[in-house]
């Protein structure tokens, strides 16, 4: 069924919401020939909400609420650009004879973006303050770094891609096993934990959160159905200048 036959069966033309200005309360007010709500723009997959929300709690002068201040209006000025776009390109099909478009009522337009666009983070202030939320234990920061996962895979988080190996395959491989101890016990996961438990199958007979105290980063320890044993570890982007093990 196209526009047309919608509008046909309809009496009124069908309301059309971009994804981003798809609000519950537009959509429940709306009225047939009535003006376009206007709606703050907001791309529900990337979470900004997660971000703002965590952004209220924390102290002046942590770079946490910076990171994800910035990021949540960078997403809100990316939806609304998409919206405008895409309500412009409907529009003018709109005006040409014959076009389906033109039995679409749009039903939501994106609110004014009143701030200026600012200019992003320094990356010293960025990587700071990833560190702390990546590190945090909470739901919400979870839900935050899902934002950040899905917006640029985590690229100023203090570590990158998950690395999976054999403690038995070399001897630097078990030499640095050897040095993991275990994480705290009796708490919920953190945000790097939560990435490594992913890799956790129902048939796994061993399941151990474990902690590199010079790297820094979590390892998880799994045995599977067959006693094969397995690491993952989330590897660090940099090394500390004053480490032991840079050189």
């Amino acid at each position: 069924m196209n526009w047309a036959q919608a509008a046909a069966a309809l009496g009124v033309r069908p309301p059309w919401f971009h994804y981003t200005l798809r609000n519950p309360r537009a959509i429940l007010d709306w009225k047939p020939k009535g003006p376009p709500a206007i709606v703050p723009a907001d791309d529900i997959e990337l979470g900004t909400g997660a971000l703002l929300e965590l952004a209220a709690d924390e102290p002046e002068g942590s770079p946490a609420p910076t990171v994800c201040l910035w990021l949540a209006r960078h997403l809100r000025r990316l939806a609304a650009s998409e919206a405008e776009r895409e309500i412009s390109e409907i529009r003018a099909e709109a005006a040409k004879d014959g076009s389906d478009c033109a039995y679409v009522d749009i039903a939501a337009v994106p609110a004014p973006l009143l701030r200026a666009e600012d200019a992003p983070p320094a990356e010293t202030v960025q990587r700071a303050g990833w560190q702390q939320i990546v590190e945090r234990r909470d739901v919400l920061a979870a839900a935050a770094a899902g934002a950040v996962l899905q917006w640029d895979g985590g690229k100023v988080w203090p570590v990158g891609h998950t690395a999976q190996f054999d403690p038995a395959s070399s001897p630097a491989a078990a030499e640095w096993t050897a040095r993991l101890s275990p994480a705290p016990a009796g708490q919920p996961p953190t945000v790097l934990e939560r990435l490594l438990l992913e890799h956790v199958t129902s048939v796994d007979r061993v399941v151990e959160l474990l902690y590199d105290e010079v790297s820094g980063c979590p390892a998880l320890r799994r045995v599977d159905h067959m006693g094969e044993m397995t690491l993952f570890t989330r590897v660090p982007q940099r090394i500390s200048t004053v480490s032991r093990w840079r050189r």
